[in-house]
């Protein structure tokens, strides 16, 4: 919603904020009764999944499926719908081991933080590598996430969202002697567990190279 934000800041400031979070309020309805506001009019062929709902003057459509709600389009009333501005988002829930109890999900809108970030590295000694990596997370500072993944997951993720995580992490806890998950006998019992993370770490850092 920042796109929108500063998009009615040009021409009333005092008011942005306020259509923003109205319109974010809203969505909020939706998420948690899908069906409550009416099917988008301007959606061709609409089968009942696409809905849509004004406030503020401004239209914002959304589309129905089985676990998302996925944001489709803002914009305002008195302009054609093919120009509408696009903020598309979704909600994804996956089925995995374990459970959660979730109330609702909300959306809301935060203040940017200003950060003083400073361009060098403080060691006088950084190697050329610490260097190149610090550099790299300037480049990509206030501009995009970063995401990373257990590895466990690594390869869920990408089936998922079609792109795979930057990062990649291991659980190192098994190869200590107070790790409580180490099964023998038919229970849990202390002790470390060789479960080769190391050596797969080391193979996918290789494997980059």
């Amino acid at each position: 919603m920042s796109a929108l934000f500063k998009y009615i800041s040009e021409d009333s400031p005092q008011n942005a904020g306020k259509v923003v979070e109205d319109i974010i309020a809203a969505t909020e309805e939706s998420i948690a009764n899908p069906g409550i506001y009416p099917p988008d009019k301007n959606k061709k062929d609409n089968d009942g999944r696409y809905r849509a709902f004004e406030i503020h003057r401004y239209r914002i459509g959304y589309r129905v499926t089985k676990n998302i709600i996925r944001v489709l389009r803002v914009g305002h009333t008195k302009r054609e719908p093919k120009i509408y501005l696009s903020f598309p988002a979704s909600i994804s829930i996956q089925k995995n081991w374990g459970y959660i109890d979730v109330d609702k999900f909300n959306i809301y809108t935060v203040h940017p933080n200003v950060f003083d970030i400073t361009s060098s590295l403080i060691d006088g000694q950084a190697t050329v590598e610490a260097k190149g990596l610090y550099g790299y997370l300037l480049s990509q500072f206030g501009k995009n996430i970063i995401s990373g993944s257990t590895g466990d997951y690594y390869d869920n993720v990408k089936q998922i969202v079609g792109k795979s995580p930057l990062l990649k992490a291991w659980d190192f806890a098994s190869y200590s002697p107070m790790y409580a998950y180490n099964w023998a006998d038919g229970h849990h019992v202390f002790g470390a567990v060789d479960n080769h993370d190391a050596e797969n770490a080391i193979s996918w850092y290789n494997f980059l190279k």
